[in-house]
């Protein structure tokens, strides 16, 4: 490059030179620092381009290979009586075509090894011929989803039906599973390669049983990778001898490749089931992502709100609007609805449905014409208490007993399914109505943080509430207290039924019970519920004797699951419980095991609190929570209007 420069300037002084004039250092000079410019600008070019080509290099091993999401957690295994620190690499998610891979990875300096399952637990839930699932579940902040583990479905020589297994496996040093599933040790790490349906965004939150919630786990395509396949990392070190000490990839955490779908089924069965033709049996796997909602209860009216991502319901009932078999409003029913038109504050066009639900007491067609007469009493009274111009469309209808929201076999249940309920397209910005209610004073013990609630079932503290996008993610430590440690301690158990999402009972299903569900935050005059969805029931997997439970219902059983631990420890020096809320517009909380509405005597009444010992702890801090400034009151919604007609 610089002879080229070297030889223009030459170039130049010889045609100076030939035309016979005499030389021109000023015309020489000029022309000297021109090639000098050229030559930095031409370096700088260089440098640029080479800088462009390293960043470019960068961001294609960021593409092709993203780092785990790594953590440190602590907890107590009851099976080695032993504290351990665990170290936990979560993703990144790898989507091939409509499923996706989620490679795990636990580790442990721990002396004494313990299975996977005792950190990760694994339970049954479903009924009859289901294998064992680990609780994992995938987060979609974006999309508002969750997804359970797929379930591939195969034939058993020993059994006359078809088992479902969820599709998972370990992949690392060990000849059995048991010992590619152990932690610590002298062992090496354990691998655990899970199977999902696809994610839609470009991370997820990984939510582990008892470990807690890995947050924004990277997804990936896997064309976008060079990752291996087991076939290819099989080959590859079929070839030499070489050790897992030396097999390490772009990361050390893919040292074993990361399974396809098909080799994970192959894996997860016996080899012979799959042999002659192992694609087809891809058919049979079955993926479900569901719908996050947000459950709340007013403190000062029976109204309670669900809100998923494009709908918003509120729910009113019936008892409190109405007298018995009656559709004409009672006096206390504008308390109500005042209360569900502070709710429906900043609404912004779209449809308005007002639905009436019954009981089944009396007839189908008796109760028909109750809720349709009492869908249309609500409406004409809204009208009259606020403009119904607000929403584009107004509809009534009644639904009879046809929509239950729970068992019509008990008094509450029957109480809970006659509502009025008004479906309505949420505001894009959320508006919170300041309350001057008093929270309710509480059954049981109330502590103020960081004092731990003494229980009968052990002492329960607080050791964190931290903000994660739109969620609140609490960990919940119980601990050995007198002699005494339980799951009852985060529960709404009473009669021998666990209370479950939502406040009401679950009755007789196949998901276990064994779960948080009734701990709640109370916050401006709500009480709200951990983050909730209704669980898909997959074909088959309940097996005949679920199929006959369910004769004589007026509708298939729906399950709601909490976004919690659902298999809570009851044994050893303490345990931990993750549960997933709402994010408020707050920087604490006050966290409370309620004590559930119930029908009968006092006497009756004293006995169950006395069982399920509720406890609430005050002032709880939030980590990380930027969202209260960020969230518009109603006043606050008032002055900008006030603020934009001075401005015009």
């Amino acid at each position: 490059m610089k002879a080229k420069k070297y030889f223009i300037l030459l170039s130049a002084l010889a045609l100076f030179g030939c035309s016979g004039k005499e030389s021109q250092p000023e015309e020489i000079e000029n022309i000297q620092e021109d090639i000098v410019e050229n030559e930095a600008n031409e370096e700088t070019e260089e440098e640029t381009e080479q800088g462009n080509n390293e960043e470019g290099q960068e961001t294609a091993e960021e593409i092709v290979m993203p780092d785990p999401v790594q953590y440190e957690v602590t907890t107590y295994i009851v099976e080695i009586e032993e504290e351990v620190t665990i170290t936990v690499e979560a993703g990144p998610v790898f989507v091939e075509d409509d499923h996706a891979i989620l490679p795990i990875v636990l580790d442990s300096d721990n002396e004494t090894a313990f299975r996977f399952n005792r950190a990760l637990p694994e339970e049954m839930v479903f009924y009859d011929n289901t294998n064992n699932q680990f609780d994992i579940r995938l987060v979609d902040p974006v999309e508002r989803t969750v997804s359970h583990m797929g379930i591939f479905s195969w034939e058993h020589d020993t059994y006359n039906d078809d088992l479902f297994t969820p599709l998972s496996t370990f992949i690392s040093e060990g000849g059995s599973t048991k010992d590619r599933s152990l932690v610590g040790g002298e062992g090496y790490a354990v691998h655990l390669f899970t199977v999902f349906d696809a994610p839609q965004s470009d991370d997820v939150h990984v939510f582990l049983g008892r470990l807690g919630l890995v947050e924004n786990v990277p997804v990936v395509t896997r064309e976008e990778t060079t990752i291996s396949t087991l076939a290819e990392v099989s080959a590859e070190f079929d070839d030499e001898e070489i050790g897992p000490e030396e097999r390490v990839d772009s990361k050390g955490h893919f040292i074993y490749g990361v399974p396809t779908l098909l080799e994970v089924v192959q894996q997860t069965v016996s080899s012979s089931v799959v042999a002659e033709d192992p694609e087809e049996h891809l058919e049979s796997i079955q993926f479900r992502t569901m719908p996050l909602e947000v459950y709340s209860e007013s403190l000062e009216s029976s109204v309670s709100r669900v809100d998923e991502i494009e709908h918003s319901t509120i729910i009113l009932s019936s008892d409190v609007l109405f007298d018995f078999d009656d559709s004409t409003l009672t006096e206390e029913a504008d308390v109500e609805l005042e209360a569900a038109i502070a709710e429906l504050e900043g609404v912004d066009g779209g449809e308005l449905q007002i639905v009436g639900h019954t009981d089944n007491e009396h007839t189908e067609e008796y109760n028909q014409g109750l809720s349709e007469d009492r869908a249309e009493a609500v409406h004409n009274r809204l009208n009259e208490l606020m403009s119904l111009e607000l929403f584009d469309e107004v509809t009534t209808r009644g639904d009879s007993f046809r929509e239950p929201i729970a068992d019509n076999d008990s008094a509450e249940g029957r109480a809970r399914n006659r509502r009025v309920e008004l479906h309505f397209t949420p505001p894009t910005e959320p508006i919170v109505v300041e309350s001057e209610t008093e929270i309710p004073e509480t059954e049981g013990v109330e502590v103020t943080y960081p004092e731990h609630a003494d229980t009968q079932y052990g002492s329960v503290e607080i050791e964190s509430v931290k903000r994660v996008d739109d969620l609140f993610v609490g960990r919940i430590k119980v601990n050995r207290k007198d002699g005494m440690i339980d799951r009852e301690a985060l529960q709404q158990r009473m009669d021998g039924e666990v209370y479950g999402a939502r406040g009401m009972t679950q009755g007789d299903h196949g998901y276990e019970t064994r779960r948080v569900d009734g701990v709640t935050l109370l916050n401006n005059g709500r009480r709200y519920y951990p983050i909730d969805y209704y669980v898909e029931t997959l074909e088959g997997t309940e097996g005949e004797s679920f199929e006959e439970r369910q004769e004589g219902r007026e509708v298939e059983r729906e399950y709601i699951l909490p976004l919690s631990d659902r298999f809570l420890a009851d044994s050893g020096e303490y345990f931990y419980a993750t549960v997933v809320w709402p994010a408020l517009a707050t920087d604490s909380v006050i966290i409370d095991l309620e004590f559930p509405e119930m029908s009968g005597d006092e006497e009756r009444r004293a006995d169950q609190v006395e069982r399920l010992a509720p406890w609430r702890i005050l002032d709880v801090p939030v980590e990380g929570n930027d969202y209260a400034g960020s969230v518009d009151t109603a006043e606050d919604s008032e002055e900008d209007e006030v603020d934009e007609e001075n401005d015009e």
